[in-house]
C-alpha cells in the first residue's frame, strides 16, 4: 500500500459499517474515503466524521463524474477545509501532492475506507 511505503500506519477496512466506530478507536490524521462502499456510502461516512469535530483530514474519492454535486448536496458546507475531493484514476503522485498539500506529516495515521 502506498501510505504504508512512505511511512504512514494504515488501517483498511472493507466495509462502511464499522467505519465510525473504527475512525473513533483509530484515530488517524487522515482518512482516503471512496464513495461507493457497502452498506453505507461515504458521503453517509463523511457526515458521520463530519459530527465528530474529528480535524482528520478527508480525502474523498470516486470515479463518479459528479462527485462534487454529490459532495455538495449532502454536506452542508460543500467544502469543509479538511475535505479534499480525488477523483479516480488518480496517479499515485496526485495523492503524494494531496497529502504534502496539507499539514500531514509521515508520521501520522492513515484510514482507508
Amino acid at each position: 500500500m502506498f501510505a504504508q511505503s512512505i511511512g504512514f500506519d494504515v488501517l483498511t477496512l472493507n466495509s462502511s459499517d464499522r467505519a465510525i466506530e473504527t475512525f473513533l478507536s483509530f484515530c488517524p490524521d487522515f482518512v482516503i474515503l471512496d464513495l461507493m462502499l457497502p452498506a453505507k456510502d461515504g458521503l453517509a461516512v463523511l457526515q458521520e466524521i463530519l459530527t465528530t469535530g474529528s480535524s482528520a483530514r478527508i480525502i474523498l474519492t470516486s470515479g463518479l463524474p459528479d462527485i462534487r454535486q454529490r459532495l455538495a448536496a449532502r454536506v452542508p458546507s460543500a467544502a469543509p477545509p479538511h475535505v479534499t475531493v480525488l477523483r479516480k484514476p488518480y496517479c499515485l503522485d496526485d495523492l503524494l501532492a494531496v497529502l504534502r498539500g496539507g499539514e500531514i506529516g509521515v508520521d501520522q495515521h492513515a484510514m482507508v475506507s
